[in-house]
């Protein structure tokens, strides 16, 4: 090959180049003049990644580490250490297990096990678990007959 003949070949590439640059995009691939389709939004229901339902499920499943106690979850077993504060404002010491921090629980909140407490008296506490209100003392004296395991009367909150 001479030198005239790759002059030519590079001047056909760089118009072979310069034109392909230049040349405009077609509408569609197959059809010249083809109109674009309407633009639609997808329906309600497409774009729904979650629904109530789901919210409600997820609030229900138990989490690592979390103290409610989910249905059919093995509950967490506490200790009750101690009964805090004035007389209008009581609190409990309780420690979750074997865990070696002691976590201080007022009237309302929730115990380690999912229980509520309800009230804290002068030598007891009274705890909700599922509508059921359960009395107990901070010292347990053990009786043959012990009648702790059932539920209290209704209206008695008092935890004396």
């Amino acid at each position: 090959m001479t030198r005239r003949d790759l002059w030519i070949a590079g001047a056909c590439v760089a118009v072979a180049a310069l034109a392909g640059w230049f040349r405009p995009t077609p509408l569609s691939t197959n059809a010249v003049g083809a109109r674009e389709p309407a633009w639609r939004l997808p329906s309600p229901q497409a774009l729904e990644r979650s629904s109530a339902a789901m919210f409600a499920a997820a609030r229900r499943a138990a989490w690592v580490g979390s103290s409610a106690a989910a249905a059919g979850a093995p509950t967490e077993d506490w200790t009750l250490l101690g009964l805090v504060g004035r007389p209008d404002d009581r609190a409990v010491l309780v420690r979750a297990g074997k865990d070696p921090l002691i976590k201080r629980v007022g009237p309302g909140d929730t115990l380690p096990d999912g229980s509520r407490l309800v009230s804290v008296g002068t030598d007891a506490i009274v705890v909700d678990r599922d509508g059921c209100r359960q009395r107990r003392p901070l010292y347990p004296v053990p009786q043959a007959d012990d009648a702790s395991g059932g539920c209290l009367p209704a209206g008695n909150d008092r935890g004396q």
